[in-house]
């Protein structure tokens, strides 16, 4: 865009296919609008904050994609002016941070998908394993 930069994460073609072929895409919904009210990723370092400190920089959502890929992304917009300022923690946001979210939101959308757990259950991996909550 000319004023700011759209980053998306996707999982692989394999997981769009689990996501084409589920019969659970509306329960896929309800998982996915409680991770975008619930999960605020917190950008880091990865290096004990010795090079800037952990914050709440970004505001990511995941969804799944409307074109018929069946997609499950998640995408962030950061303007260039706020890129410029900090480009080693947006860097890092795009290639560590959002990356390692997804891949811990993995377990409750794919065993979701693939018909293993209940929408509650996928939920309540969120809760103990991305929240912290304990469980319930």
């Amino acid at each position: 865009f000319s004023d700011c930069m759209e980053c998306r994460v996707y999982y692989n073609a394999t997981g769009a296919k689990f996501c084409k072929e589920s019969n659970r895409q509306l329960e896929l919904m309800r998982l996915l609008n409680f991770i975008n009210a619930r999960v605020w990723p917190q950008g880091t370092d990865f290096n004990d904050s010795t090079l800037y400190r952990p914050s709440h920089l970004y505001t990511p959502r995941i969804y799944m994609t409307e074109d018929g890929c069946n997609d499950i992304t998640m995408t962030t917009v950061v303007p260039y002016e706020f890129y410029e300022i900090a480009t080693l923690e947006t860097e890092d946001f795009f290639t560590a941070c959002l990356p390692e979210l997804m891949d811990s939101l993995s377990p409750a959308v794919f065993l979701l998908l693939l018909d293993k757990i209940n929408v509650e259950q996928a939920i309540n991996i969120v809760k103990i394993k991305v929240l912290n909550e304990e469980e319930q």
